[in-house]
């Protein structure tokens, strides 16, 4: 679950005390803390951007699904690829930057299929705007990880293999994830309902702070809705 800071002069780079109980695992990509919080998910960490982002990432017996991909920064791939040896789709929650930073490095993506993931799939996001929203100075603590340079980052448009409807089922061989489309803080925005397990994820729809609503194609109205779409779809 990631949850936004309203100071973006105080960035921590301690291990977050919710993740005290859960076991670290180690990788290459010191850009990420990477922690198993049950059986077969895991979670990638970006602690030192303002965002403190967080990846999902869910192991079925024939697939794993990885829900986002994060700012973009270090390589999300190489990281996902030491924790599991299982075929990745990537699903996006919805088309946020910090949300779809690393699609690129991936070869099977899902997404809503809405207006808006088809414009960004289809032209990708300038790095002038990256720079703007996800690369600027008070935004991330230094070093950026080894190999990555920031002055020529952007997000090319990318290939959806997959393109997702609401009430949808995917399946990841003993375990499914249903789809729910939950517009409010971005119009394209799901969430991702592994009923066998209980598991929610919840994208920025629900959040331990503010839901953000004022950004563009955001609603209030919607989001309402989506919270009382909540009722019916977890009963």
């Amino acid at each position: 679950m990631l949850t936004k800071r309203e100071d973006k002069s105080m960035i921590s780079t301690q291990p977050r005390p919710a993740y005290s109980n859960f076991k670290r695992i180690s990788t290459s990509q010191d850009w990420f803390e990477v922690y198993a919080i049950a059986t077969d998910l895991l979670v990638f960490h970006e602690p030192r951007h303002y965002e403190a982002t967080i990846v999902n990432l869910l192991i079925g017996e024939q697939k794993a699904a990885l829900i986002d991909t994060g700012c973009g920064i270090g390589n999300l791939r190489q990281a996902v690829e030491e924790v599991t040896n299982k075929p990745v789709i990537v699903i996006n929650t919805h088309t946020h930057l910090d949300h779809l930073g690393s699609n690129c490095q991936f070869d099977e993506i899902a997404m809503f299929d809405h207006p808006l993931s088809h414009h960004v799939a289809e032209e990708g996001v300038a790095h002038q705007i990256l720079q703007t929203e996800l690369l600027a100075e008070n935004l991330v603590t230094k070093p950026w990880p080894r190999g990555f340079d920031p002055r020529g980052v952007a997000i090319p448009p990318y290939r959806v293999s997959h393109w997702l409807r609401d009430g949808e089922q995917v399946n990841l061989g003993g375990r499914d994830l249903e789809v729910i489309h939950t517009p409010g803080e971005a119009p394209d925005h799901i969430c991702l309902l592994d009923r066998a397990d209980r598991l929610l994820f919840c994208g920025d729809i629900l959040l331990h702070g503010p839901v953000w609503t004022h950004l563009e194609g955001g609603s209030l109205e919607a989001l309402i809705m989506s919270c009382r779409k909540f009722d019916e779809v977890l009963c």
